[in-house]
């Protein structure tokens, strides 16, 4: 008995076409979730730091207390005095940096004279590092100079550097590191090359900004003298050529 392909063909047709419509929609939703979970997903933009105001009373009045600290702790590393204050904090600092410990009064005074131009340039962070580090350089080069021994006990470091024989436990302790790994000599040439650049910094300077200054005035005085090599050459007289025919005297 022959079977009746017209009536099922309409039926395979319409039920192809509909999961085709289906497939679509699927495909369509999901990478529509997918684009809305990206977005949800897109990281938030990073907020900007607020810049510290240099005209606010703390930033006004740090400068002062800076300039008070730098002479306090001078009269504590110079006076000779009977409190126990003094005395006791005269034996820490040189007892841990020995004669890197004058370097302090200075320092604050450094940071109380820049410290508006500082806040302003966003440098305070690389100011106190750089304080921090040529502090810890000179204590290492006091060791290395006026010891020159691998010297690894605190309690004989800090006697030392309060009687300015070591770089204090802090510089002894660092130098005796350094001496042990590369010796003597490269230990003075790394510390003084960090020094130099430490000492940069500090000041707000970099070492491309000193050779520029010094290669500007080196140029300068060489066209400055130049010039007046060429005016003198211009102002000598030239000596009117003799007459052969004019008789000798």
């Amino acid at each position: 008995m022959p079977t009746n392909k017209k009536n099922t063909s309409p039926k395979k047709n319409y039920d192809k076409n509909t999961d085709k419509t289906e497939i679509k929609k699927k495909t369509k939703a999901k990478s529509d979730a997918g684009k809305v979970k990206s977005d949800q997903k897109a990281p938030a933009e990073p907020m900007q730091k607020k810049p510290r105001d240099p005209h606010s009373i703390v930033n006004q009045i740090l400068p002062f207390v800076f300039f008070v600290a730098a002479v306090l702790s001078l009269l504590v590393l110079v006076l000779d005095t009977d409190g126990f204050v003094v005395r006791f904090l005269r034996s820490i600092l040189l007892g841990l940096f020995s004669v890197a410990a004058f370097m302090i009064p200075a320092i604050f005074v450094l940071l109380g004279a820049f410290w508006q131009t500082d806040i302003i340039a966003d440098r305070i962070r690389l100011k106190a590092w750089c304080s921090s580090l040529s502090i810890i350089f000179v204590s290492m080069l006091t060791h290395i100079i006026l010891s020159g021994e691998k010297n690894f006990n605190p309690v004989e470091l800090y006697k030392l550097g309060n009687t300015y024989g070591s770089g204090g436990v802090i510089g002894g302790e660092l130098a005796s590191l350094l001496l042990l790994a590369v010796g003597k000599t490269i230990s003075l040439i790394l510390l003084i090359s960090a020094l130099f650049i430490s000492v940069l910094l500090l000041f707000g300077l970099t070492p491309r900004s000193v050779y520029v200054f010094f290669a500007y005035h080196i140029r300068e005085h060489r066209e400055k003298k130049r010039a007046e090599r060429e005016e003198a050459e211009a102002n000598v007289p030239t000596s009117a050529p003799v007459s052969s025919h004019e008789a000798p005297p």
